[in-house]
């Protein structure tokens, strides 16, 4: 909340420094304005890019793998004969390319998976792994076609 945010900081007139915990600090810029130039200002840029990669995998195992399936059947005490899906092949589609989304692209690319992002800036850095195809926002309806799990890593 930007205005208790303003409130703490004319409480605490000392203060030299303020740290967020997100990557971006653009929903606190107006406040970081206003004050001296004696306050210093970090983020946390980087700080959950592996854990949030990880995280993004995870899910699209969940997903593949048929988690929720496998548990009821657990529950129910059955044993139910299905094809389990592999991600090898699949084509995961990055919205937005920065570090948690190369960090994603990084873990995918180990699984055999198709890369695909979607960003505004379409010539832009790469990272260790290429996507296969990069679309600008006018071809995004294209880029949700082709992807069968979407990561978005945009900023808040």
């Amino acid at each position: 909340d930007i205005g208790a945010l303003r409130g703490l900081l004319a409480a605490l007139p000392r203060c030299a420094w303020l740290h967020s915990f997100s990557a971006g600090v653009d929903g606190i810029a107006p406040v970081l304005r206003e004050t001296p130039d004696t306050l210093r200002a970090s983020n946390a840029r980087g700080a959950f890019t592996s854990s949030l990669a990880e995280y993004a995998l995870a899910a699209a195992l969940h997903f593949n793998k048929q988690v929720p399936r496998c548990m009821a059947n657990r529950a129910a005490g059955r044993w139910e004969r299905f094809t389990m899906n592999v991600l090898r092949g699949k084509t995961l589609g990055l919205l937005g390319y920065g570090s948690i989304a190369r960090a994603t692209a990084k873990l995918a690319a180990a699984f055999g998976m198709r890369i695909i992002a979607l960003r505004r800036n379409v010539g832009g850095e790469a990272g260790e792994v290429v996507p296969e195809a990069t679309y600008g926002y006018d071809d995004r309806a294209a880029f949700f076609g082709a992807a069968d799990f979407i990561v978005c890593s945009l900023p808040a």
